[in-house]
């Protein structure tokens, strides 16, 4: 069973959807690019807890691994970005029933739905937004386990789930 959604009934009357669901899915797609460089962050930062003795790979003594969110660092800052972009793209839906010749606006104003105007001017950027704020914490959560994984256990700082629910907060 193929699911088909119809997004011209969540976008204003004649634009082109495409093109801006193509702009966001490649953003999107950049998004998720831009934070898997996490792993060469993580991964540097593994291998100063080691050194080199007699050729086998030693746990330096006393050495610390950073912190997980100081190591996260701005990873997930390209979903920020698109969020951004998506807040833009609300103002600008707003502003391109206005923009033609017909002036639109007018019409949506005088339907039977009230919220029909606000529902194409909002469903799509926050169903963006939604999915980037999905994506970013199901990310945040898998590099969470990967830190957790790969860092020997003397060598984590305690207290790292409650260092990134502060830093964040």
């Amino acid at each position: 069973m193929k699911i088909r959604i119809d997004f011209e009934r969540y976008a204003p009357p004649g634009m082109k959807i495409g093109e801006g669901l193509t702009a966001f899915f490649i953003a999107y797609a950049g998004a998720i690019f831009i934070s898997c460089f996490y792993f060469f962050n993580l991964g540097e930062e593994l291998r100063s807890l080691y050194e080199w003795n007699g050729g086998e790979r030693v746990l330096i003594q006393g050495r610390m691994m950073k912190d997980f969110v100081e190591i996260l660092d701005y990873h997930l800052g390209g979903f920020v970005l698109v969020g951004l972009v998506l807040i833009e793209a609300v103002i600008y839906q707003y502003l391109y029933f206005n923009a033609h010749g017909s002036k639109s606006l007018y019409v949506m104003k005088r339907l039977p739905n009230k919220w029909e105007l606000h529902k194409r001017c909002w469903s799509l950027p926050v169903a963006g937004m939604i999915l980037c704020g999905i994506t970013a914490f199901v990310l945040m959560l898998l590099f969470f386990w990967a830190y957790m994984a790969s860092t020997p256990e003397v060598c984590r700082l305690p207290d790292q789930w409650g260092k990134i629910w502060r830093d964040f907060t």
